[in-house]
């Protein structure tokens, strides 16, 4: 009975395993392409909404940008020609427009002056310039202070002064 069993046992498995075994599943190529195409058809809608949200707030902070730093008609201290203001000077600086101001009369060699109350919550600027001339810096400096403070410069009497425009 052993060696029956033996014997069959092989023969059994093989059946076994040979319904075990199926054909592999026939696959419509054109079925994935056609769903590929509707998927990228999705993606492709929703990076172009994407694209236009980011237009439409691009724009918006545009003018905000314009509403808090309106156009000045003309670029200040185009009329300035002073040695002392073509001195090259390296800057970084976030902060207090009065601190900036009176380094960079200090390093071309001019006083500085104060008028007005400064306000309460200080006219910050924020100005990047490896090399620069300390007029471009100036002027930079003046287009940020915008309707909160004016520079005022006197190359004759060798003078920059800080005037705060705020009735705080």
């Amino acid at each position: 009975m052993k060696r029956v069993l033996i014997s069959v046992l092989p023969a059994v498995i093989t059946v076994l395993l040979q319904g075990c075994s199926s054909q592999p599943a026939r696959v419509d190529q054109q079925m994935i392409a056609g769903e590929q195409l509707k998927n990228n058809q999705q993606i492709q809608q929703a990076l172009f909404a994407a694209v236009q949200q980011t237009g439409t707030a691009l724009e918006s902070l545009s003018e905000i940008r314009r509403a808090q730093y309106p156009k000045q008609e003309v670029m200040p201290f185009l009329d300035i020609h002073d040695k002392g203001l073509s001195k090259m000077v390296s800057i970084h600086w976030y902060g207090p427009i009065s601190s900036i101001v009176k380094d960079i009369a200090k390093a071309v060699g001019f006083r500085y002056q104060e008028f007005g109350k400064p306000p309460e919550l200080p006219v910050l600027v924020n100005i990047n310039y490896p090399s620069a001339s300390a007029l471009v810096v100036l002027q930079n400096i003046e287009l940020q202070a915008n309707n909160k403070a004016a520079i005022k410069i006197l190359p004759q009497q060798k003078i920059i002064s800080l005037r705060y425009l705020t009735d705080d």
